[in-house]
């Protein structure tokens, strides 16, 4: 199980900004409804975990803010990138 991370917090609407998951969330089917109390245990550790992380959020989600996450995040994809773009060039170019 997978949880969002929190990266933004407004404290005056009260509201966590979290990421954004990939899949469908475990209530959505009713087949899973029926998992729920056997996963709470390992929800509620987890969030636990979370709100003991001390994470860093910042106060104010403006437009600098926002930017440099999004420079941040950029120079990470490019970083991890980097082998497998490398490897798709040469492999387009061998094929042409």
């Amino acid at each position: 199980m997978r949880l969002p991370r929190p990266f933004a917090c407004d404290e005056t609407l009260g509201i966590v900004w979290q990421e954004g998951l990939g899949g469908r969330p475990i209530l959505k089917e009713r087949a899973h409804a029926t998992r729920l109390p056997a996963l709470a245990a390992e929800i509620g550790m987890r969030l636990a975990a979370l709100h003991g992380a001390g994470l860093p959020l910042p106060r104010e989600m403006d437009h600098a803010s926002q930017l440099a996450m999004l420079g941040d995040s950029l120079a990470s994809a490019r970083e991890s990138l980097a082998p497998a773009t490398r490897a798709t060039r040469a492999l387009f170019r061998a094929s042409h």
